[in-house]
């Protein structure tokens, strides 16, 4: 079965996350190159908690046009079985 593309996105970020390696730190900061790997690794977070934000955002939308949907319907039937 295939992932839905919200939990692929959960999924990147724990890569994201867990792509912290010791002796990658290390390899960094032997080269002097940790603050820039560090701001760019932020970046690339910050991105995708971004993304992550925004599906949030949609669903929470949907969320409610489902349940302003549900209550219209409602409202027909009673409307509806009302009259007899």
């Amino acid at each position: 079965m295939n992932k839905s593309k919200y939990k692929n996105q959960f999924d990147e970020l724990k890569e994201l996350i867990c792509d912290i390696d010791e002796n990658e730190l290390r390899d960094q900061i032997d080269r002097g190159k940790l603050i820039s790997t560090a701001l760019n690794w932020r970046e690339i977070v910050e991105k995708k908690i971004s993304e992550i934000e925004k599906i949030v955002e949609k669903l929470e939308r949907e969320n409610l046009g489902l349940k302003q949907t549900n209550l219209n319907q409602h409202e027909k039937i009673g409307h509806f079985y009302g009259r007899f």
